[in-house]
């Protein structure tokens, strides 16, 4: 288990940070205690990346001349992203994960120094490690197939070490579909629809607007679907710019904000479905579902078919286009970089759902 520190004041937002906060908020951990912070340069960090945070990259020289680099990861400045965050619990979810069930999940996250929320001001502070001189692929222009390949093998060992666990029994904090915090996806997958596919449509096949409003007028049935049979823990952000890629085949997963029980195929189909191009996906999508479930076999489920594979897939698909949807009517539309990340998720999904007939499985 990680080694944290409380700070002592949770900023309201990134122009708070400051040189003389972050080396007070470190100077208890053991890390920085024995050789403390002397100058810290700070520069705002993925604008267009991160949609449920606000990121700042700490450049760090100690006392002793050494060198060190740590991200502070804030509440989003985005007011309406921060609302969904809010109200779905999304803070929540990654603060408890990373207090309590970082050091259970199979793959490697970040080393983390701090981790706290204040409910009541509805502010968030993570201060951790920084991978940024690893390579982080760029969602809109598409992961390459090894970069794939690398995440859907690290997948299958996550997907598998809480394959029908009762895991929520031993935290209950941890949400799944039917959880209260979810209770409005129905309504406000509806309500944002139509702005949703107004802002991407340019971007989307033409199926996609009958596609939406179907899935939207069934989200409760689908959602009732997908918290039904196998079930296991989802990162449920498990796309290309949480990935970083390191020497010696390292690779890290960061932000678990979304993570909950879920349809086993819920990443899978996201990664494949939004992280690389459509025609990358049409000519790797079976070998990498065959991967896939070797993978999950050589961690132990070996009662799961390509067909229960398949039809999984299928769903969550559906499932995850909410994140197009809703997000895509909350996003900053100023940002055009923000912008672009919701039309690329949203094009490639929908071409996914349709190339698959996923509509013919909606309840």
């Amino acid at each position: 288990m990680a080694t944290l520190v409380n700070a002592k004041y949770l900023p309201a937002d990134r122009s708070e940070v400051t040189e003389a906060w972050l080396a007070e908020s470190l100077s208890s951990h053991p890390s920085f205690s024995a050789d403390r912070i002397n100058t810290v340069s700070l520069r705002y960090l993925g604008d267009g990346i991160g949609q449920l945070s606000a990121l700042l990259l700490a450049d760090v020289v100690h006392d002793s001349g050494a060198k060190s680099q740590l991200v502070v990861k804030l509440h989003t400045d985005v007011p309406m992203m921060h609302e969904l965050a809010m109200r779905y619990g999304h803070y929540e979810s990654e603060i408890n994960f990373y207090r309590h069930l970082d050091d259970k999940v199979p793959m490697r996250t970040p080393e983390l120094y701090v981790v706290e929320m204040d409910h009541e001001a509805e502010r968030v502070l993570v201060i951790m490690e920084s991978f940024a001189d690893w390579h982080s692929p760029d969602q809109v222009t598409g992961a390459t197939l090894e970069e794939v390949t690398i995440a859907v093998g690290a997948l299958a060992g996550l997907t598998a070490a809480f394959w029908n666990a009762p895991i929520r029994k031993e935290y209950p904090w941890i949400r799944n579909l039917q959880s209260d915090a979810y209770k409005t996806v129905p309504s406000d997958y509806v309500a944002c629809t139509d702005l949703a596919l107004e802002r991407i449509r340019d971007a989307l096949p033409e199926s996609s607007d009958k596609a939406a409003h179907a899935i939207g007028n069934r989200c409760q049935l689908l959602m009732d679907r997908l918290n039904e049979g196998n079930q296991a823990l989802s990162h449920w952000d498990y796309r290309v710019e949480n990935f970083f890629y390191g020497p010696d085949d390292a690779f890290v997963v960061i932000d678990w904000q979304l993570m909950m029980v879920t349809n086993p195929a819920t990443d899978f189909a996201y990664l494949l479905g939004t992280n690389i191009d459509t025609e990358l996906r049409r000519s790797a999508e079976a070998d990498l579902m065959s991967r896939y479930l070797e993978g999950l076999k050589r961690h132990g489920v070996t009662d799961y078919s390509r067909n229960d594979l398949e039809r999984d897939y299928r769903l969550a698909m559906m499932g995850v286009s909410s994140i197009p949807i809703i997000g895509g009517a909350s996003v900053d539309v100023s940002n055009e970089r923000s912008l672009a990340l919701f039309r690329t998720v949203g094009g490639r999904l929908f071409q996914a759902i349709e190339d698959w007939d996923a509509l013919k499985l909606l309840p």
